[in-house]
């Protein structure tokens, strides 16, 4: 299943701590979208949604703590996209490329979820090229300089 997620804030309109996501709401850094709009938005921004992270995740902390948040976090700056590996539910498992607005802040995420074979670790790679060139060509027709990828 392919998806489209949007940073929103608490009324509803971008620029807040949570990822609408085919109709659930994710806090950033929980799904695949909203981890790979958290991993490209400012070490400060990041920092500040980690400390306060249980009161932040909610109902997900327990199966999302700080430590793996942090790790999905790194490993997703250094691929480019996201990796959920059935975090949300079991079996279950996404991935994600943010699309960057004309500032260069990941705004927006391309997201692809399915069972876990679908993910083999061969099919991830090509997978998030493919995720990471959507974004790209997204981020670029929105008048994104960055290229689809926030230096870091």
């Amino acid at each position: 299943m392919f998806r489209t997620a949007a940073r929103r804030g608490p009324d509803g309109f971008s620029g807040g701590r949570k990822v609408s996501d085919g109709g659930y709401r994710f806090p950033l850094g929980v799904a695949s979208a909203g981890t790979a709009i958290m991993a490209f938005l400012p070490e400060d921004e990041q920092d500040e949604l980690l400390r306060g992270w249980t009161a932040h995740a909610g109902r997900f902390a327990a199966g999302h703590s700080e430590e793996v948040v942090r790790a999905n976090l790194a490993s997703t700056r250094l691929a480019g996209y996201s990796v959920n590996p059935g975090l949300v539910l079991e079996g279950s498992w996404g991935m994600g490329a943010a699309v960057f607005d004309r500032s260069g802040r990941p705004a927006w995420a391309l997201s692809l979820t399915g069972i876990e074979p679908r993910f083999r670790p061969d099919r991830q790679e090509e997978l998030g090229g493919l995720l990471m060139a959507e974004a790209h060509r997204i981020t670029q027709q929105l008048g994104g300089g960055e290229g689809g990828r926030r230096p870091r």
